[in-house]
């Protein structure tokens, strides 16, 4: 019987699986702390040994940590971590009903899930899953990111006397300002419903937030929020044939996160680390290395914010593909402009830009 999960705490989500039994048995899961708990379980039984590394592309691939060991014992305590924040989620009753392992772990006893907490097997599972930090710009927006997310269960290693602002966020960017030794003052946007330019100051010690205060809460527009988010977008455009091209880049590329539209499909590449979050301004969509958009109209859209990685994968497109991809243009833009496309009516992304 043998145990994994990422090391992904601190952003707020982490996926595991267990091995075990005769046949063999494969139990995935992902669990997402601030509100939907166990969000996905899938079982393998007697896989082969390509069914498992597609599973563990598409489960872990967009995390960006690595997967770690730990104990069956362990690996309960994040499904009891999981009931916790919802105990009616549906992907958890699946895993009650169809996990072997999950029922003799837990036994025929009927007290609810979240009673079987273990404070040394949890304790143990999240100095396995927490990211290691390097500095105090990685302490710092880590914080903020379960506190805008109200993640009740990391926040309990935080100071007591916080209190949660009514709405939840996601933190989509965070500056922060070096005041003296130990404190910062932080400039955060945050997205719920709306967006809201969050500011305030937190004090660490030796890696522990020791003081904590938000001194600004207030909503922004949509364009104040885009300023904000401003950064460079570079665009190769090709012409493709997308049956063959796309079909074998989503087939030898499980860990892209796929999402449909009604005018073409979307294909994220997400980097192999969390090392956007260790530096002065952090932004969500740090850990994205590459878009890749197929249109309706035949054309691929390679989008990437920084070049380096656009060079990269170009030059995977062409030793892949050969004539089947042909480049013929390339774009500079200041701004994000990729999803003014996806939204807009235009198929063509020439036909977009002449209307601009």
């Amino acid at each position: 019987m043998q145990a994994y999960v990422t090391r992904t705490r601190l952003m707020g989500v982490v996926a595991g699986y267990i091995t075990y039994g005769e046949p063999n048995h494969y139990d995935f899961f992902h669990v997402e702390f601030e509100s939907f708990g166990l969000d996905r379980f899938d079982q393998l039984v007697a896989p082969s040994s390509t069914d498992v590394a597609h599973m563990k592309a598409e489960v872990f691939g967009g995390l960006g940590g690595i997967l770690v060991p730990v104990t069956p014992d362990q690996l309960l305590q994040l499904i009891v971590a999981a009931s916790a924040v919802s105990p009616d989620s549906a992907e958890l009753a699946a895993a009650l009903k169809n996990s072997p392992w999950l029922q003799q772990a837990l036994g025929s006893s009927e007290k609810p899930i979240y009673q079987r907490f273990n404070s040394q097997h949890f304790s143990e599972l999240m100095n396995a899953c927490c990211e290691e930090l390097r500095s105090p710009f990685e302490y710092i927006h880590y914080f903020l990111m379960r506190y805008l997310g109200q993640d009740n269960i990391y926040l309990r290693y935080a100071p007591q006397g916080y209190a949660f602002l009514n709405d939840r966020y996601t933190l989509m960017r965070n500056h922060l300002q070096r005041q003296d030794d130990d404190s910062y003052h932080f400039s955060a946007l945050g997205l719920s419903e709306d967006y809201a330019l969050i500011e305030g100051t937190v004090t660490i010690d030796e890696g522990i937030v020791e003081s904590f205060t938000v001194d600004v809460e207030k909503p922004l527009t949509q364009l104040e929020a885009s300023l904000l988010l401003k950064k460079p977008e570079y665009i190769y455009l090709y012409d493709v044939d997308k049956t063959t091209v796309e079909t074998l880049l989503a087939s030898e590329n499980k860990a892209f996160a796929v999402n449909l539209y009604p005018q073409g499909r979307l294909y994220t590449c997400y980097r192999q680390h969390n090392d956007h979050v260790n530096a002065k301004t952090f932004f969500l969509n740090g850990d994205v290395e590459v878009y890749f958009y197929f249109t309706d109209s035949q054309q691929l859209l390679l989008v990437a914010d920084d070049i380096r990685a656009l060079i990269k994968w170009d030059d995977y497109l062409e030793n892949h593909f050969g004539e089947g991809v042909d480049k013929y243009e390339e774009w500079n833009f200041d701004s994000p402009i990729l999803y003014s496309f996806i939204d807009s009516p235009f198929v063509d992304f020439d036909d977009f830009i002449a209307s601009e």
